[in-house]
């Protein structure tokens, strides 16, 4: 409907901490690790027409992720997180090691 200019939307802050653990050998070329943390997660909306049920602001995180060693200390980092049944975030990253 083009007389409809406003966009309703939900907005989700999710603060979480995690501790993972690298399945192989950091200095494989290939690796694989799995997190888990705690995170709560906050909701709000902008328009009263956007209907949420916030169960609970605390719970468990689940994370997994998979690195590739370009160089000693250099990788690349494929991640995916889940928070409750709702929420997840996936991230590529570019990152460097400091302790080689």
């Amino acid at each position: 409907n083009p007389a409809i200019t406003d966009v309703a939307e939900i907005d989700y802050k999710i603060p979480a901490a995690f501790v993972g653990y690298l399945l192989r050998d950091p200095s494989e070329t290939w690796n694989v690790s799995v997190k888990l943390g705690l995170s709560a997660i906050s909701n709000s909306s902008n328009d009263a027409r956007v209907r949420y049920d916030e169960q609970s602001s605390a719970q468990i995180a689940l994370g997994l992720a998979g690195y590739w060693n370009v160089t000693p200390q250099w990788f690349v980092a494929l991640e995916h997180d889940q928070y409750d049944r709702d929420a997840s975030f996936t991230s590529v990253n570019l990152g460097r090691r400091f302790d080689y």
